[in-house]
């Protein structure tokens, strides 16, 4: 999936964010002057700040990275790579495991290029 069609899953979440009653999805525009270094950021917040985990998909011009973060426990690496973690994301019926990037303190995670596809085609299909 391009990066334009992500960009217009962006602007569909928006969309759905504001003519809806209120929601948990939050979104930032950062405009540096420099067209090449403006961004976009789309951030679902949980609604349970100890438990849960807030879903953040960051888009500049060439690129859409996709972050998972908890607030409490950090996630714990996996034991043959301390800077990945195994994550599992199910939405449908559907389920799919895949190695990401674990920043450190295990608060923060990048998701895979296979974890963020699968998500955003389940948001879209919403």
């Amino acid at each position: 999936m391009g990066l334009v069609q992500y960009a217009g899953i962006g602007w569909a979440l928006v969309l759905m964010a504001s003519c809806s009653k209120p929601s948990h999805w939050n979104v930032a525009h950062q405009h540096t002057g420099t067209h090449q270094f403006n961004s976009s950021k789309i951030v679902y917040s949980t609604k349970d700040p100890v438990n849960g985990i807030d879903l953040e998909i960051l888009s500049t011009k060439n690129h859409m990275h996709m972050y998972a973060s908890v607030h409490t426990h950090p996630i714990l690496p996996s034991k043959k790579d301390r800077n990945k973690v195994l994550v599992t994301v199910q939405s449908q019926g559907k389920k799919l495991a895949d190695l990401s990037y674990r920043h450190e303190g295990g608060h923060r995670i990048l998701l895979s290029e296979t974890l963020k596809d699968f998500i955003v085609n389940a948001l879209h299909s919403h």
